[in-house]
């Protein structure tokens, strides 16, 4: 009984380690990768755009989920810390919330542009010009501050990373339902929706417009 035990904890241990590696790398490397994102949107005159801003939005959003996960994230899945419920677990959940819907909003933001630039080509300058694409950024990250606003009541809304089942979980109130199924799960599938079906939309279009030339 106590050698199976023993193999049990070893093998645990070693999933641990690979999860925790896993999460590790990929943070890391997503960040990397994103921070050259950033560099080469700041750095290229061609993409001084709409489109190149608003991937710009996208890139920062980005790498504050993955600067969450591999400062907190990874560590804590290696260590399997104890206090899952406490305040910084709580406000780094409402941090990656925050950045996570502006990723979200700002890759939605970037689906419209491009779907404007193919059907709308004479008027995506118009449409999509240096002030209104700073309002619609602005926008994006207006709506991601008013998802988190409700987490600022710590004790009843609130999300947390828990290190021994590697998962984000919802206060178990009232309130952490509502968020978890109004502001989190049906918003995110609308948004998911929607993005793709412009996405088609612009992939149909294009298409069309390939067979018409040719």
């Amino acid at each position: 009984m106590e050698n199976s035990t023993t193999s049990l904890d070893i093998s645990s241990r070693g999933d641990v380690l690979i999860s925790s590696a896993v999460i590790f790398f990929v943070a890391f490397f997503g960040l990397i990768f994103n921070i050259l994102g950033i560099v080469v949107v700041l750095k290229n005159p061609v993409l001084r755009n709409s489109f190149g801003t608003m991937c710009l939005s996208h890139s920062v959003a980005n790498s504050g989920v993955l600067f969450v996960f591999f400062v907190y994230v990874a560590p804590a899945t290696y260590i399997q810390a104890e206090d899952t419920m406490g305040l910084l677990n709580k406000i780094l959940g409402q941090i990656n919330i925050l950045f996570w819907d502006a990723c979200v909003y700002s890759h939605l933001a970037i689906s419209c542009n491009r779907l404007t630039s193919i059907a709308f080509p004479s008027r995506v300058n118009f449409i999509f010009s240096k002030e209104n694409t700073f309002i619609i950024i602005g926008l994006v990250w207006f709506i991601a501050c008013c998802h988190i606003f409700p987490y600022f009541w710590y004790d009843t809304c609130y999300i947390y990373y828990d290190p021994f089942s590697w998962t984000w979980n919802f206060a178990s109130t009232e309130c952490g339902f509502v968020i978890s199924t109004y502001t989190d799960y049906y918003t995110s599938v609308a948004i998911f929706i929607l993005m793709s079906s412009v996405d088609f939309a612009t992939l149909v279009l294009k298409k069309n417009q390939i067979l018409g030339l040719s």
